[in-house]
């Protein structure tokens, strides 16, 4: 049984009410005669959702980077990362909220699909949270490495690129950090941004840059500190609001860094 019984429907009128149950905690909202449930952290910054608007659309407005979300599903229509939504019902005057996980080929759609947007805007932070979201969710991590390379072989001048070179050092570097999963992430989200940048649009600098990828990370200090401390958040936030890691292994994607 996945349902589960958590507030008056009653409590609801006026302002929304948090239900918490760890690890998670859960945002209910009653708009009109529907009501909505979806984490309540943020997954930008963890900012608490239930702090936020919502207008007559059903969309939600985090107060504090403006990121909305569509209530229905938590698909995010202006920011960032979607947010997870739960379905729910009012039976006997209380809201219930199904808890189930979602199928794993969901999860790895809806994070490829967040992997594939951060990758274009060459967003650090998002990668980070995305390839997070494979980890905890005992989904492949390679697979972000794999995919940006199925994003950009044929958009490249000459059909390869340094960054791929490079690739396969931050992948030799992350098996190193077998126990360490902070230091894996940074090496794949460093593998990844680093081929999103090669892309013919980017800045003429960036093959120049790359070469020195490595360098960045293992001899700057304040490039370390900004890189550990997008990893680090990005961990805090997947892993605060992780549903267990129930979901099922799909077909496909299904292997660990080893």
């Amino acid at each position: 049984m996945t349902w589960e019984k958590t507030v008056p429907v009653s409590e609801l009128a006026g302002r929304p009410r948090v239900f918490k149950r760890p690890p998670r905690q859960v945002a209910l909202f009653l708009v009109g005669e529907r009501v909505f449930a979806v984490d309540n952290r943020c997954p930008h910054e963890g900012y608490p959702l239930a702090e936020g608007k919502v207008d007559g659309a059903c969309v939600l407005t985090c107060n504090w980077h403006n990121w909305k979300f569509r209530l229905e599903d938590g698909e995010c229509l202006l920011g960032g990362d979607h947010v997870r939504a739960y379905p729910a019902k009012v039976e006997d005057g209380h809201v219930w909220v199904d808890f189930a996980a979602p199928p794993a080929e969901a999860t790895l759609r809806r994070t490829l699909d967040g992997l594939r947007k951060a990758f274009d805007e060459r967003d650090f932070g998002r990668v980070c949270r995305e390839v997070s979201r494979l980890h905890f969710h005992r989904l492949d991590p390679l697979a972000a490495v794999r995919r940006a390379v199925e994003w950009s072989h044929d958009r490249l001048e000459f059909g390869y690129t340094h960054a791929y070179a490079a690739a396969a050092d931050w992948l030799a570097l992350a098996r190193t950090f077998a126990r360490d999963w902070e230091k894996q992430l940074i090496c794949l989200a460093e593998a990844v941004v680093a081929v999103a940048e090669e892309l013919p649009h980017a800045s003429p600098s960036c093959r120049a840059a790359l070469l020195a990828g490595l360098n960045r990370f293992l001899h700057s200090p304040l490039k370390q500190q900004h890189v550990r401390r997008l990893a680090r958040q990005a961990i805090a936030l997947v892993q605060r609001d992780f549903a267990g890691g129930q979901a099922q292994k799909p077909a496909a994607e299904e292997k660990e860094i080893s």
